[in-house]
C-alpha cells in the first residue's frame, strides 16, 4: 500500500520512467532521419531500377509455370463472382489471388482479360512495395541508412529475387505484408496499435499463404525487444490476438459453407491441411545428392550463391546483438523447414527467407566494415584502406555474375514457344474445340474466345484425373472426349506421373501437329486421335 510518505519516491520514479522512454523514442533509428531524410533520391533511384529490373523483358522469362497460370485463372474467376475456375478445395487461403484480381481488375474494367503476361507486370508492384518494406525494417533494427539502402538493393537487385518475383507467386504477394508486420513490431514509437496492427498484417500474409505461420516467433519476440516494457505483455497480446482472429476467418469461412470436415460430396479445409503436411511426397534430404531438395538449392545457388549464404551465416551472426534477433530468429526457422528431412521444398520457399537475409548481411558488414575502419598500425589510419579493398574485392566477386544475371534475365526469349503455340492455336483451332493444357495457357486461351467453364474450352491437365467426379459429368468419355493436347515440360512431367492413366492415354493416341522450341522449352501442340494405335511414351523421357 502507498503511504503519503511515499510520494516523492513514486513521482520520481514515474518521472524517470517517462523520461527513460522518452530517450527511447528519441534514439530509435527508425526516427532518426525518419523516412528517408538525407537519402531520399538514393532511396528512389534504387526503387527505379529495381522495378525496371523486375518489369524489362518479364513476360519472355522465366519460363511460364502451372502453378502461375492457376493464381492468375483463380485471379479471373475472382472478377467473375468465384473463388477459383474450377472447386476451390482449400489448397491455399484465397486471398492471395484476390489481391491480385484487385489489380487485375484495372485492365479487366478497361476491356482486356487478364493474361500471363499482364499478371506479371503487375508483380512489380509487390516487389517495390516488399523493396521499400525492407529498406523501412533495416532502419528500424538498427542500421544507418547507407546500410539500409544496401539491402534493399541486395534484396531488389539479387539475380535470385528477380526469377522468383517475376513468377506469379503467392510467395511474392506475401511478402509486403511479412515485412510490414516486421516493420511495424520494430517501429521506435512503441505503440499498442502499431503492435496490434503488425498482428493484422502477418495474419493477412498467413491468409495470402500458409507458410507465412512460422514466421509468428520471431514477430514475438520482436515485439517483446522494441516494445515500450511497462506494456510489453499488452503489446503480445494484442498482436497475438490480432493474428489469431485474422487468421480464424480461413476456417471460419470453412466451417459456414459446411466444407470444414471431410465428407461425402464435398472438399473440406481438413482434407486440404492433411494433403499439404502429410500426404505430399517429399524432396528427399539435403545432404543426399541425388534429392530433389538438393536439387532446388542447387538452383537458388546458379542463381545467386551469395545472398542465401551469406544471408544464413549472417543471420545466425544476428542472433547475438538484441537489435537483431527478430531478423536471426526468423532465417534460423525458415533453415531449419527447409532443412528438415523428407519435407516437401518448393522452388519458391526462398522468397521469404530473402529480404530478411538482405538486411542481415547488410547489418554483418556493417559493422565489419565500421570495425576494419578503426583499425591501426604502427599510429597509422589504414583502417579506411582496408575497407575499401574488401568492399572492391567483394564487389569483384559478386558483381560479374549478377550482371550477367540481368543481362539473361532482361534478354531472353525462353516463352517465344509458348506465344508461338497461342498465336497458333488462335489462328487455326475453333472456339469450340477441347484443349488440355497447363493452366498457364488457361487465361490467354479465354482471353482469345475459349468457353470458361473449365470443361469446353482450355482444360487443366490435373483435372482430367484427379477430378474424376467433375470428368465423368462433363468429359462422359474421358480422354477421348478432348480435341488437342499443348504438351510442355510441365505436362510432360504429367505423362511421366505414375497417378495420371487419363493424361497418358491421351498423349500416347496423339500425334504432333506443330512444335515450337527445343529441350526444356520445347512445345508441342498434338492431335487426339482415339482409333490411332497407342503408341510408345517416345520423347517422354
Amino acid at each position: 500500500m502507498t503511504t503519503v510518505d511515499d510520494g516523492p519516491r513514486v513521482a520520481s520514479a514515474l518521472q524517470g520512467s517517462i523520461a527513460n522512454a522518452t530517450l527511447v523514442v528519441k534514439d530509435s533509428p527508425s526516427d532518426r532521419g525518419g523516412w528517408f531524410r538525407g537519402s531520399r533520391l538514393a532511396v528512389v533511384i534504387g526503387l527505379v531500377a529495381i522495378m525496371l529490373a523486375h518489369a524489362i523483358n518479364s513476360a519472355n522469362w522465366p519460363l511460364y509455370g502451372d502453378d502461375e497460370g492457376t493464381y492468375v485463372s483463380q485471379s479471373w474467376a475472382v472478377l467473375h463472382g468465384e473463388l477459383a475456375h474450377y472447386t476451390y478445395w482449400y489448397d491455399h487461403p484465397p486471398l492471395g489471388w484476390i489481391q491480385l484480381s484487385a489489380l487485375l481488375a484495372i485492365p479487366d474494367f478497361l476491356g482486356f482479360e487478364p493474361t500471363m503476361g499482364m499478371a506479371r507486370i503487375l508483380m512489380v508492384v509487390f516487389s517495390a512495395t516488399t523493396a521499400l518494406m525492407t529498406y523501412r525494417l533495416g532502419r528500424n533494427v538498427g542500421l544507418r541508412q547507407p546500410a539500409a539502402l544496401v539491402a534493399m538493393l541486395l534484396w531488389g537487385l539479387s539475380p535470385l529475387v528477380v526469377f522468383e518475383s517475376r513468377q506469379v507467386f503467392l510467395d511474392t504477394i506475401q511478402l509486403p505484408w511479412v515485412i510490414g508486420a516486421f516493420v511495424l513490431a520494430t517501429s521506435g514509437r512503441q505503440r499498442l496499435l502499431q503492435h496490434v496492427a503488425a498482428g493484422a498484417c502477418l495474419g493477412i500474409a498467413v491468409l495470402t499463404k500458409e507458410t507465412a505461420l512460422v514466421l509468428v516467433p520471431a514477430l514475438l519476440l520482436a515485439i517483446w525487444i522494441y516494445a515500450y516494457r511497462p506494456t510489453r505483455v499488452f503489446s503480445l497480446v494484442g498482436a497475438f490476438v490480432m493474428l489469431a482472429l485474422v487468421v480464424l476467418v480461413f476456417p471460419l469461412t470453412a466451417l459456414l459453407n459446411g466444407e470444414l470436415i471431410p465428407g461425402g460430396g464435398h472438399v473440406s479445409l481438413i482434407e486440404a491441411i492433411q494433403f499439404q503436411l502429410f500426404s505430399r511426397e517429399g524432396s528427399g534430404v539435403m545432404w543426399d545428392p541425388t534429392s530433389l531438395a538438393r536439387a532446388t538449392v542447387g538452383d537458388w545457388l546458379r542463381f545467386d550463391p551469395l545472398l542465401p549464404i551469406a544471408g544464413v551465416v549472417a543471420g545466425l551472426c544476428c542472433l547475438i546483438p538484441r537489435r537483431l534477433r527478430p531478423i536471426g530468429l526468423a532465417i534460423l526457422t525458415l533453415t531449419l523447414i527447409a532443412l528438415r528431412p523428407d519435407g516437401y521444398l518448393p522452388v519458391m520457399f526462398i522468397s521469404v527467407v530473402l529480404p530478411f537475409a538482405a538486411i542481415s548481411v547488410a547489418a554483418l558488414g556493417e559493422r565489419t566494415l565500421s570495425a576494419v575502419c578503426a583499425m591501426r598500425f604502427r599510429g597509422m589510419k589504414v583502417g579506411r584502406v582496408l575497407a575499401a579493398g574488401l568492399v572492391s574485392l567483394v564487389a569483384l566477386v559478386v558483381v560479374p555474375g549478377w550482371v550477367d544475371g540481368h543481362i539473361h534475365s532482361m534478354t531472353a526469349t525462353e516463352n517465344d514457344p509458348y506465344n508461338s503455340a497461342i498465336d497458333y492455336v488462335g489462328q487455326r483451332l475453333p472456339r469450340e474445340t477441347r484443349i488440355l493444357a497447363d493452366d498457364s495457357y488457361w487465361p490467354n486461351l479465354v482471353e482469345m474466345g475459349w468457353d470458361a467453364d473449365g470443361w469446353n474450352g482450355p482444360i487443366w491437365y490435373y483435372k482430367l484425373d484427379l477430378d474424376p467426379v467433375a470428368r465423368d459429368r462433363n468429359l462422359t468419355g474421358g480422354w477421348q472426349d478432348i480435341d488437342y493436347l499443348i504438351v510442355n515440360e510441365d505436362l510432360r512431367r504429367g505423362v511421366r506421373a505414375l497417378d495420371k492413366p487419363q493424361l497418358r492415354a491421351a498423349f500416347q493416341h496423339s500425334v504432333v501437329v506443330s512444335q515450337w522450341g527445343t529441350g526444356a522449352d520445347n512445345v508441342e501442340l498434338r492431335r487426339i486421335e482415339p482409333d490411332l494405335e497407342q503408341v510408345e511414351l517416345a520423347g517422354i523421357p
